[in-house]
């Protein structure tokens, strides 16, 4: 998770960023229907819906 801080290319709002580093620290999907959201839990690896 670390390298996350360091990446540019991945347009986060602050709840989002929250948001995709609970559903990583637990290990669990996240499930949105914020399609930008989405598309950053992809590039970052996790599971989502």
């Amino acid at each position: 998770m670390n390298d996350w801080i360091s990446r540019f290319d991945i347009p986060l709002r602050t709840l989002d960023a929250l948001h995709l580093a609970i559903t990583f620290s637990y290990e669990i999907s996240l499930i949105t229907a914020d399609e930008g959201l989405a598309a950053s839990a992809k590039v970052l690896g996790m599971k989502n819906q």
